[in-house]
């Protein structure tokens, strides 16, 4: 009797527990990212030119953002209080993965003796990695899998309904508008991440919980309504196939076969609704509504493949090292690049010719097995347990990957890196049962 009383306290403390944990990570990520409320007005700014947003990202590679600094040194306070704390899930190495993530933050960490030019930048960025790597041990140790999913889908709700008002209160929400790309608080391609990563933890939700499962469907197909919005096709595109991906793993062959025949039979319809126009109607599609000038532009990927030629030919001069941890871009090499390439940003847009940059062929190679090796063990999981949370894991990590080959989502203090980085954390360090979550 005793025995029973306890076990239902602990499941009703446990239910109730990761609440105000949310609210803190959804507060420090809201100051980390940042949330910028008035983010769509200067995305509609037509006077900001290509030099004012070069500028702009120069200065802040070189001053950084206090608050910032303050909100990820509050996330790892947490983490180093809540990994000192005795519980029953200790930290343990598992496996090849764990020790690869091990020697990708030491040979980041390490980095700083050779980043010559681009110390500061380096220094800076190692310290941000830490502090989310830490936090995500930590969320790691104390959140179940389940938990995670409930926060990935809260907070991108909380961003997403947020990101919607600041518009609508503005006057920036223009969904008919021939130029509009839906932003809310953050760049289109975040949001469209943001939104993603919302529509597939709502899926896993409305097929797993007993309750509110048509408010789950709902809120994906919201997320799929704005992702639309977005006008991002990077993110998009791998949207689409997490989605394909997490539905191949769950859904019967009976449901696989129907959804097949319902999409081959909207193409052939599409088809034949067109006729000839065809051509035109499938390139606006591609371009999901964008300006017709960026036809143009899709055989260089918006700019991004003349700027990795570039990049390339900078990491061919220092193969094994690299130029120290996300510190390529210095102020010297990014007017060099702006001048030569006209990329306005200081970014590569590509994960892995960052990290190449940054780390050399060790770093790189290193990232690319972690996010391998997840993906391989938590298909494993699923097959192992058919569990719906490995699922899940599988198809937001493929997401994960795919993104990074169009931007450097592993750089970015945002929510859906940071979930991640605590999968990553979980795979590699955690003792857990694969059918232990829902």
């Amino acid at each position: 009797m005793i025995q029973s009383y306890k076990l239902s306290k602990l499941r009703k403390k446990t239910n109730i527990y990761p609440w105000w944990i949310y609210l803190f990570l959804f507060t420090v990520f809201f100051v980390a990212q940042p949330f910028d409320l008035l983010y769509s007005v200067h995305l509609a700014d037509e006077e900001i030119t290509s030099d004012m947003i070069f500028e702009a990202g120069i200065e802040r590679n070189l001053s950084g953002n206090l608050t910032r600094r303050f909100a990820l040194f509050s996330l790892g306070a947490f983490a180093l209080v809540s990994l000192l704390r005795k519980t029953r899930n200790r930290i343990q190495i598992n496996g090849h993965l764990g020790w690869l993530i091990i020697f990708f933050l030491a040979w980041a960490f390490i980095s700083l003796t050779w980043a010559g030019d681009g110390l500061f930048l380096a220094a800076r960025r190692v310290v941000i990695l830490g502090m989310l790597s830490l936090g995500a041990l930590a969320i790691a140790k104390r959140f179940s899998l389940e938990n995670l999913i409930v926060f990935a889908f809260i907070s991108g709700v909380i961003t997403l309904v947020l990101g919607f008002c600041c518009e609508a209160i503005l006057g920036t929400f223009q969904p008919f508008g021939y130029k509009y790309r839906f932003s809310g608080l953050m760049h289109p391609i975040y949001q469209a991440i943001n939104c993603g990563m919302m529509s597939l933890s709502a899926l896993v939700l409305a097929r797993t919980t007993e309750r509110g499962r048509i408010f789950y469907l709902v809120a994906a197909f919201s997320g799929v309504f704005f992702i639309l919005l977005t006008k991002s096709r990077g993110p998009t595109a791998f949207f689409i196939i997490a989605v394909v991906a997490y539905w191949s793993m769950v859904l019967s062959i009976y449901r696989k076969f129907t959804y097949t025949y319902i999409f081959l039979t909207a193409i052939i319809l599409l088809f034949f609704a067109f006729g000839n126009n065809y051509e035109g109607i499938s390139k606006k599609l591609l371009l999901l509504g964008r300006q017709e000038k960026t036809i143009e532009s899709t055989t260089t990927l918006t700019g991004r493949i003349p700027l990795w030629k570039e990049c390339l030919d900078y990491a061919a001069q220092r193969p094994f090292l690299g130029y120290g941890y996300d510190s390529f871009w210095t102020p010297y090499r990014s007017n060099k690049m702006f001048f030569v390439t006209g990329w306005a940003k200081n970014d590569t847009h590509n994960a892995f010719i960052d990290v190449l940059l940054g780390l050399g062929i060790p770093g790189v190679f290193a990232f690319t097995l972690i996010v391998l090796i997840s993906i391989k063990r938590s298909f494993s999981f699923y097959k192992a347990s058919n569990n719906n949370v490995w699922a899940f894991v599988y198809a937001i990590l493929i997401m994960y990957l795919l993104n990074n080959l169009l931007l450097a989502q592993h750089l970015h203090p945002h929510i859906p890196t940071f979930i991640i980085l605590t999968i990553f954390a979980k795979l590699g360090f955690c003792n857990f049962s694969t059918s232990e979550e829902l």
